[in-house]
This record gives structure tokens, sequence and C-alpha cells, in this order.
């Protein structure tokens, strides 16, 4: 093969989410690879992991914020996203707000397929949960909620 050409192979150890691009292996890396693990060079082979990764720079958020309004990010496996204390999650990725999801007290967002609950989310940044306030802010400011069938039917808001 000539030089500066590559082949691309798909990685089926652990296949793509569908909200993830595919990650793609060039021969150039599994040289790369073969000679840092051959040659026990571990912190070479670290430092090129760590390059791949990205880290979220949620600086763009502070725009978005209002009032007294402080944010902050989420643990693994949601580290693209960041909770607000008025109960509205950003996307780092996309740059803009998450809809959440209310049902009566209880606030949540579908996140990567499974549902994070505000309510646990404030807990462990040691904030103040109440529902009232954040629906209250919701609707000042014109933010999207969405509201279970049932809560509306029951509380005709």
């Amino acid at each position: 093969m000539a030089e500066g050409k590559y082949i691309k192979v798909k990685l089926d150890l652990h296949p793509a989410k569908r909200w993830e691009k595919p990650k793609w292996v060039t021969d150039k890396d599994i040289d790369d690879i073969d000679r840092m693990l051959y040659n026990d060079l571990k912190d070479e082979f670290d430092e090129m992991i760590t390059e791949g990764m990205d880290i979220q720079d949620f600086s763009w958020i502070d725009k978005m914020l209002v009032e007294d309004e402080q944010y902050s990010p989420l643990e693994e496996p949601y580290e693209n996203y960041a909770i607000s204390t008025y109960g509205r999650i950003f996307s780092g990725k996309r740059k803009q707000s998450v809809v959440t999801s209310s049902t009566g007290k209880r606030f949540y967002v579908m996140l990567l397929g499974a549902s994070v609950n505000m309510n646990k989310e404030f807990a462990k940044r040691g904030w103040i949960f109440v529902p009232s306030f954040i629906r209250e802010k919701h609707k000042q400011y014109g933010w999207r909620v969405y509201t279970s069938k049932l809560f509306k039917k029951n509380n005709k808001e």
C-alpha cells in the first residue's frame, strides 16, 4: 500500500450508539499502538488516548443563564451535559438546553436513553429542589417543559 494511504477499519468491540459517531482506526494508529505496547511506552500511550477524548467546555452556558442561575456539569456517563439551579439541562454537543419533563413534583430529562431525576442531581450538588419554583421560572422565561397528561387533567393548568 502506498505511503500516506489509510484503511478504515470499524471497531466492533463496542458498536456506536445511535447518538454517537462510529470510531475508525487507521493503519498508522495500529502501528503506533503496536510500537508503544512492544516498547512499554505506557505514558505515551496514555497521552495518545487522552488526546482523542473530548474535554467539554461549558463557557458558552454563561450567556444563556439568567439572574442568579448557576450551572454544574453532570457526572459520567452524562459528562456532555450540565444542570442549572433553575432546573435546565444544557447539551455540550448541541450547545442548547434540553427540554425537561414533569409529572407533578418530579422533574426529569431523558439523556442517552436513561431518565435523569432532577431531585437526585440537585441533592448531589447541595442545591434545594423546589418543584413549584422551577415550574414558575420555566413559565416566567418561556422554557419548554413536557407535562404528563394525567397531571394536566388533575390540575388544569
